[in-house]
């Protein structure tokens, strides 16, 4: 008894993350090695639903047909095997670089004997895509600057601190930078006679 071999060829897609759910579905071609099985007319295939790869973040996924998805039906042939070639739908990272410009807050006060502080920062993104946001990244450490007699108190914010924490932009194409280190100023206090 000869074996045909049935080779399900699944569909695949390969798109740029931008944020919105994609799909690849179904196979792209069925072939037989043996030329007297017709795969149009001697196979019995299990259309379902579960043939369909979709996701929305950078990852590959399956489009998840199975070889018992399909029967032979030709009472000609009896050792029927299919194989499947698997198919995914890859989603890819931006390839655009992602720019994170830090500026950290300034205050200044006149010396009274209290304690002030400044805290913050405020950041400009530049962004291609539209999909990068202050969400996606982390920052350690403190931005804060205190101090209580007259003087200059800078934060010290570092391009370091901060990280990227979305997987679907690589941590290679996201850079920040400070562009102006947060500052308190305190300055001293006249001195004034009466």
């Amino acid at each position: 008894d000869t074996l045909v071999t049935v080779t399900v060829k699944e569909n695949s897609a390969s798109v740029i993350y931008d944020g919105k759910e994609h799909s690849v579905e179904g196979y792209e071609s069925m072939t037989a090695d043996n030329r007297l099985y017709n795969v149009k007319t001697d196979v019995d295939a299990t259309v379902t639903l579960a043939w369909k790869a979709k996701g929305t973040e950078v990852g590959k996924y399956d489009v998840g047909i199975k070889a018992e998805d399909f029967a032979n039906k030709n009472p000609n042939f009896t050792n029927v095997q299919f194989e499947i070639k698997d198919g995914v739908l890859e989603i890819t990272p931006p390839k655009e670089q992602i720019v994170v410009r830090i500026t950290g807050k300034t205050d200044s006060f006149t010396y009274d004997g209290t304690e002030k502080t400044v805290t913050g920062y405020d950041i400009a993104i530049t962004d291609p895509t539209g999909q990068y946001s202050a969400k996606d990244f982390t920052f350690t450490g403190t931005s804060e600057a205190k101090g209580t007699n007259a003087g200059s108190y800078p934060m010290g914010l570092k391009a370091e601190q901060f990280q990227n924490t979305n997987k679907n932009f690589d941590n290679s194409k996201v850079t920040f930078e400070v562009v102006q280190d947060g500052k308190l100023t305190i300055s001293q206090r006249p001195v004034t006679f009466t």
